[in-house]
Protein backbone atom coordinates (compact mmCIF):
# COMPACT_ATOMS: atom_id res chain seq x y z
CA UNK A 1 0.00 0.00 0.00
CA UNK A 2 1.13 3.98 -1.00
CA UNK A 3 2.07 6.84 1.89
CA UNK A 4 0.36 9.48 -0.26
CA UNK A 5 0.63 13.49 1.25
CA UNK A 6 -1.99 15.95 0.47
CA UNK A 7 -1.40 19.88 1.33
CA UNK A 8 -3.99 22.54 1.72
CA UNK A 9 -2.15 25.95 1.56
CA UNK A 10 -3.20 28.66 3.74
CA UNK A 11 -5.65 31.03 2.79
CA UNK A 12 -4.42 34.43 2.56
CA UNK A 13 -5.58 36.88 5.40
CA UNK A 14 -8.32 34.54 6.06
CA UNK A 15 -6.81 31.65 7.59
CA UNK A 16 -5.21 34.85 9.77
CA UNK A 17 -8.63 36.63 10.73
CA UNK A 18 -11.23 33.03 10.56
CA UNK A 19 -10.70 29.98 12.02
CA UNK A 20 -9.51 27.21 9.18
CA UNK A 21 -12.09 26.14 6.74
CA UNK A 22 -11.93 22.13 6.34
CA UNK A 23 -10.06 20.58 3.57
CA UNK A 24 -13.25 18.94 1.92
CA UNK A 25 -11.71 18.71 -1.59
CA UNK A 26 -8.84 17.21 -0.07
CA UNK A 27 -11.05 14.76 1.70
CA UNK A 28 -13.37 13.80 -1.16
CA UNK A 29 -10.03 13.08 -3.31
CA UNK A 30 -8.61 11.43 -0.94
CA UNK A 31 -11.83 8.99 -0.28
CA UNK A 32 -11.07 5.96 -2.63
CA UNK A 33 -7.74 5.97 -2.13
CA UNK A 34 -8.55 5.76 2.00
CA UNK A 35 -11.03 2.82 1.10
CA UNK A 36 -8.88 0.94 -1.20
CA UNK A 37 -6.52 0.80 2.28
CA UNK A 38 -3.83 3.06 1.03
CA UNK A 39 -2.60 5.50 3.89
CA UNK A 40 -3.37 9.21 3.82
CA UNK A 41 -1.93 12.57 5.41
CA UNK A 42 -3.34 16.07 5.01
CA UNK A 43 -0.43 18.78 6.08
CA UNK A 44 -2.77 21.90 6.49
CA UNK A 45 -1.22 24.91 6.52
CA UNK A 46 -3.61 26.86 8.52
CA UNK A 47 -3.54 24.06 11.33
CA UNK A 48 0.16 23.20 11.64
CA UNK A 49 1.97 25.93 12.47
CA UNK A 50 5.27 24.22 11.76
CA UNK A 51 3.71 22.71 8.33
CA UNK A 52 7.09 22.95 6.62
CA UNK A 53 9.16 20.89 9.32
CA UNK A 54 6.03 18.70 9.01
CA UNK A 55 6.41 18.29 5.27
CA UNK A 56 10.12 17.26 5.06
CA UNK A 57 10.19 14.88 8.29
CA UNK A 58 7.56 12.67 5.71
CA UNK A 59 9.58 13.69 2.84
CA UNK A 60 12.54 12.60 4.66
CA UNK A 61 11.50 9.44 6.47
CA UNK A 62 8.22 8.26 4.78
CA UNK A 63 9.37 8.25 0.76
CA UNK A 64 5.39 9.04 -0.22
CA UNK A 65 4.33 7.83 -3.50
CA UNK A 66 3.26 11.55 -4.58
CA UNK A 67 2.89 14.91 -2.71
CA UNK A 68 -0.90 16.78 -4.18
CA UNK A 69 -1.56 20.41 -3.63
CA UNK A 70 -4.99 21.79 -4.16
CA UNK A 71 -5.14 25.62 -4.49
CA UNK A 72 -7.52 28.67 -5.49
CA UNK A 73 -6.75 31.50 -7.77
CA UNK A 74 -4.84 33.60 -5.50
CA UNK A 75 -2.94 34.10 -2.03
CA UNK A 76 -3.51 30.37 -1.36
CA UNK A 77 -0.94 30.07 -4.57
CA UNK A 78 1.56 31.22 -2.21
CA UNK A 79 1.78 28.60 0.10
CA UNK A 80 1.21 25.65 -2.99
CA UNK A 81 4.38 27.14 -4.57
CA UNK A 82 6.27 26.82 -1.43
CA UNK A 83 5.00 23.56 -0.45
CA UNK A 84 6.05 22.06 -3.96
CA UNK A 85 9.63 23.97 -3.75
CA UNK A 86 10.13 22.02 -0.27
CA UNK A 87 9.21 18.55 -1.97
CA UNK A 88 11.82 19.40 -4.75
CA UNK A 89 14.41 19.39 -2.23
CA UNK A 90 13.98 15.24 -2.40
CA UNK A 91 14.20 14.45 -5.65
CA UNK A 92 12.04 11.95 -7.09
CA UNK A 93 8.79 12.41 -5.44
CA UNK A 94 6.24 14.22 -7.59
CA UNK A 95 4.06 16.98 -7.00
CA UNK A 96 0.42 17.04 -7.81
CA UNK A 97 -1.68 20.19 -8.19
CA UNK A 98 -5.62 19.92 -8.39
CA UNK A 99 -8.30 22.73 -7.13
CA UNK A 100 -10.21 25.81 -9.05
CA UNK A 101 -6.68 27.32 -9.67
CA UNK A 102 -5.06 24.12 -11.85
CA UNK A 103 -8.66 23.30 -13.36
CA UNK A 104 -9.07 26.85 -15.32
CA UNK A 105 -5.43 27.26 -15.69
CA UNK A 106 -4.22 23.67 -16.46
CA UNK A 107 -1.38 24.13 -19.22
CA UNK A 108 -0.02 27.51 -16.95
CA UNK A 109 -0.36 25.11 -13.96
CA UNK A 110 1.72 21.91 -15.22
CA UNK A 111 4.36 24.22 -16.90
CA UNK A 112 5.68 25.55 -13.75
CA UNK A 113 9.47 23.60 -13.13
CA UNK A 114 8.03 22.41 -9.15
CA UNK A 115 4.55 20.88 -10.87
CA UNK A 116 4.38 17.45 -12.79
CA UNK A 117 0.69 16.74 -13.05
CA UNK A 118 -2.49 18.67 -12.19
CA UNK A 119 -5.85 17.28 -12.03
CA UNK A 120 -8.50 18.88 -14.03
CA UNK A 121 -11.79 19.18 -12.08
CA UNK A 122 -13.21 16.32 -9.88
CA UNK A 123 -9.88 14.50 -8.44
CA UNK A 124 -11.06 10.79 -6.95
CA UNK A 125 -10.78 8.78 -10.09
CA UNK A 126 -7.59 10.40 -11.38
CA UNK A 127 -5.69 10.46 -8.44
CA UNK A 128 -6.40 6.83 -7.92
CA UNK A 129 -5.40 5.72 -11.62
CA UNK A 130 -2.13 8.16 -10.95
CA UNK A 131 -1.29 6.53 -7.94
CA UNK A 132 -1.71 3.20 -9.84
CA UNK A 133 0.94 4.33 -12.49
CA UNK A 134 3.57 5.69 -10.35
CA UNK A 135 3.03 2.65 -8.45
CA UNK A 136 2.58 -0.39 -10.82
CA UNK A 137 3.17 1.57 -14.07
CA UNK A 138 -0.43 0.96 -15.03
CA UNK A 139 -2.49 3.12 -16.52
CA UNK A 140 -0.35 5.01 -18.64
CA UNK A 141 -0.30 8.68 -18.04
CA UNK A 142 -2.01 9.50 -21.38
CA UNK A 143 -5.30 6.72 -20.44
CA UNK A 144 -5.95 8.72 -17.39
CA UNK A 145 -9.04 11.01 -17.78
CA UNK A 146 -8.86 14.67 -16.03
CA UNK A 147 -5.04 14.50 -15.99
CA UNK A 148 -2.57 16.78 -17.29
CA UNK A 149 1.00 15.46 -17.81
CA UNK A 150 4.60 16.22 -19.35
CA UNK A 151 6.25 13.69 -21.79
CA UNK A 152 10.59 12.94 -21.71
CA UNK A 153 10.55 16.31 -23.78
CA UNK A 154 8.88 18.17 -20.99
CA UNK A 155 5.67 18.96 -23.35
CA UNK A 156 2.59 19.64 -21.59
CA UNK A 157 -0.60 17.29 -22.23
CA UNK A 158 -3.92 17.98 -20.37
CA UNK A 159 -6.25 15.02 -21.39
CA UNK A 160 -9.94 14.97 -21.95
CA UNK A 161 -12.10 15.03 -18.89
CA UNK A 162 -13.89 11.96 -17.24
CA UNK A 163 -16.96 11.85 -16.65
CA UNK A 164 -18.59 13.63 -13.69
CA UNK A 165 -18.85 11.17 -10.86
CA UNK A 166 -22.08 10.31 -9.21
CA UNK A 167 -21.85 11.17 -5.68
CA UNK A 168 -24.04 8.44 -4.14
CA UNK A 169 -21.19 6.00 -5.44
CA UNK A 170 -18.41 7.31 -3.84
CA UNK A 171 -16.72 6.27 -0.98
CA UNK A 172 -18.27 8.90 2.16
CA UNK A 173 -16.21 11.67 3.13
CA UNK A 174 -13.16 10.48 4.95
CA UNK A 175 -13.54 12.88 7.87
CA UNK A 176 -11.44 10.40 10.11
CA UNK A 177 -8.39 11.78 8.05
CA UNK A 178 -8.36 14.74 10.14
CA UNK A 179 -8.91 15.93 13.50
CA UNK A 180 -11.79 18.20 13.18
CA UNK A 181 -11.93 20.51 15.92
CA UNK A 182 -9.95 23.16 14.45
CA UNK A 183 -11.81 23.24 11.68
CA UNK A 184 -15.36 24.05 13.99
CA UNK A 185 -16.18 27.55 13.42
CA UNK A 186 -18.01 30.41 14.31
CA UNK A 187 -21.44 30.57 11.77
CA UNK A 188 -24.97 32.16 11.92
CA UNK A 189 -24.61 32.63 15.71
CA UNK A 190 -23.52 29.13 16.34
CA UNK A 191 -20.10 27.88 17.83
CA UNK A 192 -18.74 24.15 16.70
CA UNK A 193 -19.83 24.09 13.25
CA UNK A 194 -18.67 21.80 10.79
CA UNK A 195 -18.72 22.20 6.58
CA UNK A 196 -20.50 19.63 4.39
CA UNK A 197 -21.14 19.15 1.09
CA UNK A 198 -23.97 17.20 -0.77
CA UNK A 199 -23.91 18.71 -4.33
CA UNK A 200 -21.53 19.64 -6.93
CA UNK A 201 -21.99 22.26 -9.83
CA UNK A 202 -24.90 25.10 -11.01
CA UNK A 203 -27.01 24.53 -14.02
CA UNK A 204 -27.39 28.07 -14.42
CA UNK A 205 -25.19 30.28 -16.17
CA UNK A 206 -23.87 33.50 -14.70
CA UNK A 207 -21.20 35.24 -16.44
CA UNK A 208 -18.99 35.79 -13.56
CA UNK A 209 -19.27 31.89 -12.32
CA UNK A 210 -16.11 29.90 -12.78
CA UNK A 211 -18.89 27.06 -13.27
CA UNK A 212 -19.24 27.46 -16.02
CA UNK A 213 -15.63 25.83 -16.67
CA UNK A 214 -15.39 23.55 -13.73
CA UNK A 215 -18.64 22.01 -13.24
CA UNK A 216 -19.92 22.55 -17.45
CA UNK A 217 -23.17 23.79 -15.97
CA UNK A 218 -23.83 19.77 -14.33
CA UNK A 219 -25.40 19.91 -11.48
CA UNK A 220 -25.35 16.72 -9.51
CA UNK A 221 -26.47 15.42 -6.10
CA UNK A 222 -25.82 13.36 -3.16
CA UNK A 223 -29.53 11.27 -1.99
CA UNK A 224 -30.56 12.16 1.43
CA UNK A 225 -30.32 8.69 2.64
CA UNK A 226 -26.26 9.56 1.93
CA UNK A 227 -26.83 13.10 3.63
CA UNK A 228 -28.83 12.17 6.86
CA UNK A 229 -26.47 9.24 7.18
CA UNK A 230 -23.32 11.44 6.81
CA UNK A 231 -24.66 13.60 9.32
CA UNK A 232 -25.63 11.23 12.27
CA UNK A 233 -22.25 9.47 12.00
CA UNK A 234 -20.65 13.03 12.66
CA UNK A 235 -23.23 13.75 16.00
CA UNK A 236 -22.40 10.24 17.42
CA UNK A 237 -18.70 10.75 16.58
CA UNK A 238 -17.78 14.09 17.59
CA UNK A 239 -21.11 15.82 19.06
CA UNK A 240 -21.45 18.38 16.30
CA UNK A 241 -24.54 19.23 15.74
CA UNK A 242 -24.49 22.40 14.02
CA UNK A 243 -23.51 21.92 9.91
CA UNK A 244 -23.12 24.41 6.96
CA UNK A 245 -24.29 23.37 3.33
CA UNK A 246 -21.83 24.44 1.06
CA UNK A 247 -23.00 23.41 -1.67
CA UNK A 248 -23.06 26.48 -4.83
CA UNK A 249 -26.96 25.26 -5.15
CA UNK A 250 -28.32 23.57 -2.22
CA UNK A 251 -32.10 23.85 -3.46
CA UNK A 252 -31.99 23.13 -7.07
CA UNK A 253 -34.29 19.70 -6.63
CA UNK A 254 -36.94 20.88 -3.61
CA UNK A 255 -37.95 17.19 -3.81
CA UNK A 256 -34.37 16.38 -2.68
CA UNK A 257 -34.81 18.82 -0.02
CA UNK A 258 -38.27 17.91 1.53
CA UNK A 259 -36.93 14.09 1.45
CA UNK A 260 -34.53 15.45 3.76
CA UNK A 261 -37.00 16.80 5.94
CA UNK A 262 -38.86 13.76 5.96
CA UNK A 263 -35.93 12.10 7.57
CA UNK A 264 -34.52 14.30 9.78
CA UNK A 265 -37.96 14.71 11.46
CA UNK A 266 -37.66 11.22 12.15
CA UNK A 267 -33.84 11.69 13.79
CA UNK A 268 -32.99 11.71 17.50
CA UNK A 269 -30.92 14.10 17.01
CA UNK A 270 -31.46 18.12 16.86
CA UNK A 271 -29.39 20.38 14.81
CA UNK A 272 -29.16 23.85 13.03
CA UNK A 273 -28.14 24.01 9.82
CA UNK A 274 -27.02 26.94 7.14
CA UNK A 275 -27.68 26.93 3.10
CA UNK A 276 -26.20 28.50 0.30
CA UNK A 277 -28.51 28.31 -2.56
CA UNK A 278 -30.49 30.64 -5.02
CA UNK A 279 -33.46 32.92 -4.59
CA UNK A 280 -35.52 31.73 -7.52
CA UNK A 281 -35.09 27.59 -5.97
CA UNK A 282 -35.71 28.44 -2.81
CA UNK A 283 -39.11 30.97 -3.66
CA UNK A 284 -40.44 27.57 -5.00
CA UNK A 285 -40.64 25.84 -1.29
CA UNK A 286 -44.11 26.34 -0.34
CA UNK A 287 -44.93 27.94 3.09
CA UNK A 288 -45.45 24.86 4.66
CA UNK A 289 -42.43 23.35 2.81
CA UNK A 290 -40.02 26.11 4.40
CA UNK A 291 -41.78 25.66 7.72
CA UNK A 292 -41.21 22.15 7.86
CA UNK A 293 -37.54 22.86 6.99
CA UNK A 294 -37.24 25.65 9.71
CA UNK A 295 -38.59 22.96 12.35
CA UNK A 296 -35.59 20.72 11.59
CA UNK A 297 -33.15 22.87 12.37
CA UNK A 298 -32.13 25.66 8.75
CA UNK A 299 -31.38 28.88 10.60
CA UNK A 300 -29.59 30.40 8.01
CA UNK A 301 -29.82 31.30 3.92
CA UNK A 302 -26.81 32.69 1.87
CA UNK A 303 -28.28 34.33 -1.30
CA UNK A 304 -26.19 35.45 -4.21
CA UNK A 305 -27.52 38.74 -5.48
CA UNK A 306 -24.53 40.45 -7.23
CA UNK A 307 -26.22 43.81 -7.73
CA UNK A 308 -28.83 46.45 -7.39
CA UNK A 309 -29.08 47.34 -10.85
CA UNK A 310 -31.60 45.92 -13.10
CA UNK A 311 -28.71 46.29 -16.22
CA UNK A 312 -26.29 44.52 -14.81
CA UNK A 313 -28.09 41.73 -13.48
CA UNK A 314 -29.04 41.56 -17.59
CA UNK A 315 -25.50 41.72 -18.57
CA UNK A 316 -24.37 38.86 -16.06
CA UNK A 317 -27.52 36.46 -16.88
CA UNK A 318 -28.38 36.32 -13.22
CA UNK A 319 -31.66 35.58 -14.08
CA UNK A 320 -33.25 37.17 -11.13
CA UNK A 321 -34.69 40.70 -10.31
CA UNK A 322 -34.42 42.69 -7.39
CA UNK A 323 -38.49 42.20 -6.85
CA UNK A 324 -37.57 38.59 -6.30
CA UNK A 325 -34.75 39.56 -3.52
CA UNK A 326 -36.99 42.32 -1.75
CA UNK A 327 -39.96 39.54 -2.05
CA UNK A 328 -37.53 36.77 -0.42
CA UNK A 329 -36.51 39.37 2.05
CA UNK A 330 -39.96 40.17 3.55
CA UNK A 331 -40.74 36.66 3.49
CA UNK A 332 -37.55 35.77 5.59
CA UNK A 333 -38.37 38.50 8.17
CA UNK A 334 -41.29 36.64 9.18
CA UNK A 335 -39.52 33.90 10.89
CA UNK A 336 -37.37 35.15 14.24
CA UNK A 337 -34.83 32.33 13.85
CA UNK A 338 -33.91 33.03 10.65
CA UNK A 339 -30.47 34.96 9.50
CA UNK A 340 -30.67 35.68 5.45
CA UNK A 341 -27.13 36.78 4.24
CA UNK A 342 -26.64 38.12 0.46
CA UNK A 343 -23.67 38.33 -1.79
CA UNK A 344 -23.25 41.46 -4.28
CA UNK A 345 -20.36 42.05 -6.13
CA UNK A 346 -19.24 45.79 -8.21
CA UNK A 347 -16.47 46.94 -10.70
CA UNK A 348 -18.48 44.59 -13.03
CA UNK A 349 -17.39 45.43 -17.06
CA UNK A 350 -19.73 48.44 -18.47
CA UNK A 351 -20.75 49.35 -14.48
CA UNK A 352 -21.06 53.34 -13.90
CA UNK A 353 -21.55 54.79 -10.74
CA UNK A 354 -25.38 54.77 -11.10
CA UNK A 355 -25.30 50.95 -11.12
CA UNK A 356 -23.15 50.89 -8.10
CA UNK A 357 -25.41 52.85 -6.05
CA UNK A 358 -28.35 50.31 -7.74
CA UNK A 359 -26.15 48.48 -5.53
CA UNK A 360 -25.54 49.97 -2.42
CA UNK A 361 -29.58 51.32 -2.31
CA UNK A 362 -30.36 47.24 -2.92
CA UNK A 363 -27.99 46.42 -0.35
CA UNK A 364 -29.35 48.87 2.46
CA UNK A 365 -33.01 48.74 1.42
CA UNK A 366 -32.54 45.06 2.68
CA UNK A 367 -31.03 45.77 5.65
CA UNK A 368 -33.33 48.30 6.41
CA UNK A 369 -36.84 46.39 6.17
CA UNK A 370 -35.22 42.99 7.65
CA UNK A 371 -33.56 42.97 11.07
CA UNK A 372 -31.97 39.62 10.76
CA UNK A 373 -30.61 40.52 7.11
CA UNK A 374 -26.74 41.04 6.72
CA UNK A 375 -24.70 41.73 3.44
CA UNK A 376 -21.60 39.67 2.34
CA UNK A 377 -18.62 41.76 2.26
CA UNK A 378 -19.81 43.39 -1.58
CA UNK A 379 -17.00 42.15 -2.98
CA UNK A 380 -14.92 43.26 -6.25
CA UNK A 381 -15.62 41.29 -9.66
CA UNK A 382 -12.50 38.89 -10.44
CA UNK A 383 -12.40 37.48 -14.40
CA UNK A 384 -11.81 34.32 -15.11
CA UNK A 385 -10.35 32.90 -18.21
CA UNK A 386 -13.45 30.60 -20.21
CA UNK A 387 -16.16 32.57 -17.98
CA UNK A 388 -19.15 34.80 -20.54
CA UNK A 389 -17.97 37.82 -18.98
CA UNK A 390 -13.91 37.03 -20.22
CA UNK A 391 -13.71 38.81 -23.33
CA UNK A 392 -15.47 41.48 -22.23
CA UNK A 393 -12.99 42.10 -19.89
CA UNK A 394 -10.20 41.01 -22.66
CA UNK A 395 -12.11 43.93 -25.10
CA UNK A 396 -11.62 46.47 -21.87
CA UNK A 397 -8.23 46.32 -21.85
CA UNK A 398 -7.38 43.19 -18.92
CA UNK A 399 -4.64 41.19 -19.41
CA UNK A 400 -4.68 38.17 -17.23
CA UNK A 401 -1.07 37.16 -14.92
CA UNK A 402 0.63 34.60 -16.59
CA UNK A 403 2.96 32.62 -14.24
CA UNK A 404 2.31 30.96 -10.87
CA UNK A 405 4.26 33.37 -9.15
CA UNK A 406 1.82 36.47 -10.92
CA UNK A 407 -1.33 34.61 -10.13
CA UNK A 408 -0.10 34.40 -6.42
CA UNK A 409 0.09 37.82 -6.20
CA UNK A 410 -3.10 38.81 -7.60
CA UNK A 411 -4.86 41.48 -5.93
CA UNK A 412 -8.10 40.30 -4.74
CA UNK A 413 -9.17 43.96 -3.46
CA UNK A 414 -7.93 45.62 -7.27
CA UNK A 415 -10.51 46.65 -9.32
CA UNK A 416 -9.11 45.57 -12.86
CA UNK A 417 -11.16 46.89 -15.31
CA UNK A 418 -11.51 50.24 -13.85
CA UNK A 419 -7.91 51.21 -14.43
CA UNK A 420 -9.31 53.85 -16.59
CA UNK A 421 -11.69 54.99 -14.54
CA UNK A 422 -9.98 55.83 -11.16
CA UNK A 423 -13.03 57.52 -9.81
CA UNK A 424 -15.35 54.49 -10.06
CA UNK A 425 -12.56 52.46 -9.36
CA UNK A 426 -12.30 54.36 -5.88
CA UNK A 427 -15.48 54.17 -5.25
CA UNK A 428 -15.94 50.62 -5.58
CA UNK A 429 -12.88 50.09 -2.91
CA UNK A 430 -14.50 52.09 -1.33
CA UNK A 431 -18.28 50.35 -0.60
CA UNK A 432 -16.44 47.28 -0.59
CA UNK A 433 -14.56 48.54 2.70
CA UNK A 434 -17.79 49.87 4.18
CA UNK A 435 -19.58 46.55 3.66
CA UNK A 436 -17.08 44.86 5.89
CA UNK A 437 -19.08 46.83 9.43
CA UNK A 438 -22.13 47.37 7.93
CA UNK A 439 -23.75 44.92 10.45
CA UNK A 440 -22.99 42.26 12.21
CA UNK A 441 -21.32 39.40 9.52
CA UNK A 442 -18.09 39.59 11.59
CA UNK A 443 -19.58 38.58 14.56
CA UNK A 444 -22.22 36.22 13.01
CA UNK A 445 -19.83 34.32 10.85
CA UNK A 446 -16.14 35.25 12.42
CA UNK A 447 -13.97 33.79 15.16
CA UNK A 448 -12.13 36.66 15.89
CA UNK A 449 -12.92 39.01 18.54
CA UNK A 450 -10.45 41.92 17.76
CA UNK A 451 -12.20 42.27 14.33
CA UNK A 452 -15.50 42.22 16.01
CA UNK A 453 -14.80 44.68 17.96
CA UNK A 454 -12.91 46.77 15.38
CA UNK A 455 -16.41 46.23 13.32
CA UNK A 456 -18.34 47.38 16.12
CA UNK A 457 -16.47 50.60 16.45
CA UNK A 458 -16.85 51.35 12.86
CA UNK A 459 -20.25 50.50 12.38
CA UNK A 460 -21.88 54.00 13.26
CA UNK A 461 -19.90 55.26 9.84
CA UNK A 462 -20.49 52.49 7.94
CA UNK A 463 -24.16 52.65 7.94
CA UNK A 464 -24.10 56.46 7.53
CA UNK A 465 -22.09 55.81 4.38
CA UNK A 466 -24.33 53.07 2.96
CA UNK A 467 -27.75 55.05 3.97
CA UNK A 468 -26.42 58.55 2.60
CA UNK A 469 -24.50 56.92 -0.53
CA UNK A 470 -21.60 59.49 0.80
CA UNK A 471 -17.96 57.41 -0.13
CA UNK A 472 -16.14 60.48 -0.05
CA UNK A 473 -13.33 61.22 2.31
CA UNK A 474 -13.13 58.12 3.28
CA UNK A 475 -9.38 57.42 5.23
CA UNK A 476 -10.55 54.09 6.83
CA UNK A 477 -10.82 52.73 3.02
CA UNK A 478 -7.05 51.64 3.63
CA UNK A 479 -7.71 49.47 6.52
CA UNK A 480 -10.65 47.26 5.76
CA UNK A 481 -10.17 47.46 1.53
Amino acid sequence: MAYIVLINPRIGIYSTVFKPFIPLSLLAAAAPAAQAGHTIEIIDQAVDRHWETSLRDRLSTRNPAFIGITSMTGAQLKGALKAAAITREYPGIPVVFGGVHASLFPEGTLMHPHVDYVVVGEGETALMELLGFLTTGVPLPVDIPSLGWKDADGAATINPRGPFHNMNALPDTPYDLIDIHPYLHTYFWEKNVIDMETSRGCPYNCGFCYNEIYNQRTWRAMEPEKIVRTMESLVLRTGVTNFLFIDDSFFIDSKRVMRMVDMLEQQPFRVKMGFQGRINSVAKLSDSELERLLAVGAVFFQFGVESGSPRILKLINKCLDVDEVLAMNQRMRQYESVSTFYNFMVGLPTETRDDVMATVDLAWRLLEENPRAYLGTIHLYKEYPGTPLYRMALESGYTPPRTLEEWANYDWQSVVLRSHDQALSKLCRAVSAASYCVDRKIEMLGDSRIAGWISDLYRPIARFRFKHKFFRWMPEARIFG
